[in-house]
């Protein structure tokens, strides 16, 4: 875990002094995990080093996480990247956390992890539920 811990180290510190002065938690972050930019080569582990830096990043109680799926306004399957194992890292953390994601969703992809979601959200009642009685 050195290298992605090593990589965050920058930019948590940034975000962890610009949430210590936020106290109304409006404090978001866009993500773009696997897309090019200005011809940079891919990152050889970024789900390693995302799924390290958002798992950080959980803690700091963030209104929202907007991430990129794909290539930004381009193809979504330009490299192998689990953004549901992101998601649950984020959300680990940050219950109340707003997830955001994009980049040529059609109707029915949104309906989908919309639903997705909401079960996350009932299996999360229903446990707290269960824990209460």
């Amino acid at each position: 875990m050195a290298v992605p811990k090593k990589r965050a180290r920058c930019h948590m510190k940034v975000h962890e002094g610009h949430c210590r002065r936020d106290r109304r938690r409006r404090t978001g972050l866009r993500l773009s995990p696997v897309t090019p930019v200005n011809d940079a080569k891919q990152d050889s582990d970024a789900q390693g080093l995302f799924d390290y830096f958002v798992e950080q990043l959980s803690a700091l109680k963030l209104a929202f996480i907007h991430v990129i799926e794909g290539a930004t306004g381009g193809a979504r399957d330009i490299a192998p990247f689990n953004y549901a194992a992101l998601r649950e890292r984020f959300k680990h953390g940050n219950e109340q956390g707003a997830w955001i994601v994009n980049n040529g969703y059609t109707r029915a992809m949104a309906l989908q992890a919309w639903q997705a979601a909401r079960r996350i959200w009932l299996l999360s009642v229903s446990s707290l539920s269960a824990i209460r009685t």
